[in-house]
């Protein structure tokens, strides 16, 4: 019935409006999860690769200092170039993408020469890869169980440090860190020091091709 038509009832219209606001789908949050090789000598450039989750559309990465530039290259592979000027030291990177701005992940600057692990392929029998004392090897545990290997040459008497950055580098790798003489012997080991990064304090007693062993110790894959 109408209201209005009721004798004393006042005339009107009552409209009732309900807003619903629209609920929106949580946008997918950039992840950066590696960088490889992880770092770069100061005055030098390094061909990385990214990887993450949520990267579509990445246009660049950027770095906490202006003295680390990447350039991409492709969609996933950046040059990145290191001013001579830029202080050593872990910096962080993130990527821009289309659904915005990643987490970040560290990028360390060494003054030291930098190797990066070479894969070999996959029906040729690997080689030891030799590097100096001196050296920074930038790795990787690329398949489950998988140990690197490097040879060093040592000298009787030397007092060497040798160190295995993960945690530092926010990698997941768990390492364990052996060294292992001409014999096979292994002569020292460590699986945490720093943390849980390992360091190796060894008096050399001969001359000698050492090994080098870099493996995860529950048996991940993972970027060092």
């Amino acid at each position: 019935f109408s209201p209005a038509k009721l004798p004393g009832w006042p005339s009107f219209l009552c409209c009732f409006v309900t807003l619903v606001a629209p609920v929106a789908a949580n946008p997918p949050v950039p992840q950066l999860t590696s960088v490889f090789p992880s770092g770069c000598q100061v005055g030098h450039d390094v061909l990385v690769k990214v990887s993450g989750s949520n990267l579509a559309g990445i246009a660049a990465i950027g770095c906490s200092h202006p003295g680390v530039v990447f350039q991409q290259q492709e969609k996933d592979q950046f040059k990145v170039t290191v001013a001579a000027e830029t202080p050593t030291g872990i910096y962080d990177v993130y990527a821009v993408t289309s659904h915005g701005i990643s987490s970040c992940r560290a990028f360390f600057v060494t003054g030291r020469r930098l190797v990066t692990e070479q894969q070999p392929a996959k029906e040729v029998k690997p080689s030891i890869q030799s590097v100096d004392l001196e050296d920074v090897v930038s790795g990787q545990i690329a398949a489950t169980g998988e140990v690197d290997e490097y040879l060093v040459s040592l000298q009787a008497g030397q007092q060497v440090v040798l160190e295995c950055w993960t945690q530092r580098i926010d990698s997941s790798l768990r390492a364990i860190l052996e060294l292992v003489d001409e014999q096979g012997q292994r002569v020292a080991s460590s699986r945490g020091f720093l943390g849980v990064d390992p360091v190796i304090a060894y008096r050399v007693p001969r001359n000698g091709k050492y090994q080098l062993r870099i493996h995860d110790l529950v048996d991940r894959k993972s970027v060092l």
